[in-house]
């Protein structure tokens, strides 16, 4: 059909019909065409599919691998070896990859209070760590122990919370409590607490120069394969005492004077 005869509204009506069976067509085709690309591509499926896959070649190397029941720490040592491997073999993260990522994170979390600082602090054997754990301590002891004193002398004096709260900004600065633009309406206790606040403020810098001296800890080899060694270990402990009080079930079940399970059934502990 020439361009000319489209041009005008005959052509244009003989040339609708085919328009809009291209159109519908093209309409079905896209819809066709995503449907079977999130067939083919869909990324939760895949992945369910590989975890699946991962999952029962693990299980099927796992038969393989005799379960250190016993605890002892070499037969603990080899059954890690071979699990690791086992993990990595078939595309699974091993426990040293979770082991790495939990001290990686650790390592760059801040923490959230000054309770969760001091345990972090508390748990160090560095002297820096001391020191600052130390630091610390005595701070909030002496914060504790001064605002039990201040409730003590000033519990029937304190002024109205709302009143505190108009010029708690002003008064934190320390600026309007002494000099030419100290105010006159400031609450006495007000002023002493704010005073004291100043204070505190200056002991936590030097608290907070210790924890700035503090020297990173590297995320050594050796302590990752600690970490993973007991977990491990933990493993076995915990299957061995499920292990233990099954036994001790079934003692009781074959009754007083029977010797327990036959030796050849029965588990080794030890």
């Amino acid at each position: 059909m020439a361009l000319l005869a489209l041009a005008t509204r005959t052509g244009l009506r003989r040339s609708m019909p085919e328009v809009r069976a291209l159109a519908q067509g093209a309409h079905l085709r896209f819809f066709a065409e995503a449907a079977a690309q999130q067939r083919e591509e869909d990324p939760i499926l895949t992945l369910f599919r590989e975890n699946q896959r991962q999952f029962r070649e693990f299980l099927k190397g796992l038969q393989g691998i005799p379960f250190p029941l016993s605890g002892e720490k070499t037969a603990v040592a080899q059954y890690k070896d071979r699990v690791e491997a086992l993990r990595s073999e078939v595309g699974a993260r091993t426990v040293e990859d979770a082991v790495r990522e939990e001290l990686a994170a650790a390592a760059a979390r801040q923490p959230a209070s000054l309770a969760e600082l001091t345990a972090a602090l508390s748990a160090s054997s560095d002297p820096a760590a001391v020191a600052a754990h130390d630091a610390l301590v005595a701070w909030a002891q002496d914060v504790s122990d001064w605002l039990e004193d201040f409730e003590d002398r000033r519990g029937d004096d304190l002024p109205d919370a709302a009143a505190t709260a108009a010029v708690e900004a002003e008064l934190a600065s320390g600026r309007l409590l002494s000099g030419p633009d100290a105010r006159s309406d400031v609450h006495p206790a007000e002023s002493e607490f704010w005073t004291k606040a100043a204070e505190w403020e200056a002991g936590l810098e030097r608290v907070g120069a210790l924890l700035a001296a503090l020297p990173e800890v590297p995320i050594t080899d050796a302590r990752v394969a600690e970490l993973v060694t007991g977990e491990y270990q933990a493993l076995v402990d915990q299957a061995r005492t499920v292990v233990a009080d099954e036994l001790a079930k079934a003692d009781d079940l074959t009754g007083a004077g029977t010797g327990g399970l036959p030796e050849e059934i029965k588990p080794k502990l030890a």
